[in-house]
């Protein structure tokens, strides 16, 4: 099926491991944002819940649970890798040298207000 210009996530999508993934980390990185907030317990409640909303759209009682709940942690995984590789990516050519004998192009506060992805699964920096 193909998305119209205008929806981005759909219920259908959301019911895709991209798609759940996608959310989990477009809302952690969104809390941390807008409101500072950012404790490494976030992007796993997200994703369970998710999962298991979507794993009860088709069907209810406790397999579809607990494959809810296993999926959960899979997505939890994942959109902790995109946050990773999204914040290794950006610190390789956002202004801080990957040669230690190069010049900083920014302060600190400056390379933390730029970035796209946080570190939503560590403590805060």
């Amino acid at each position: 099926m193909l998305f119209a210009e205008t929806e981005l996530l759909t219920w259908d999508s959301l019911g895709t491991y991209t798609g759940l993934a996608f959310a989990v980390v477009a809302v952690t990185n969104s809390l941390n944002r807008v409101f500072n907030w950012n404790p490494p317990w976030v992007g796993l409640v997200v994703s369970l819940l998710l999962s298991v909303l979507v794993s009860q759209f088709d069907s209810l009682g406790w397999r579809a649970l607990l494959l809810g709940l296993l999926n959960g942690f899979v997505v939890y995984s994942t959109a902790v890798g995109v946050a990773t590789v999204g914040n290794a990516a950006e610190q390789s050519v956002g202004g801080i040298p990957t040669n230690p004998n190069e010049p900083q192009l920014a302060s600190e506060a400056e390379r933390k207000e730029a970035r796209v992805f946080v570190k939503w699964f560590t403590h805060a920096e």
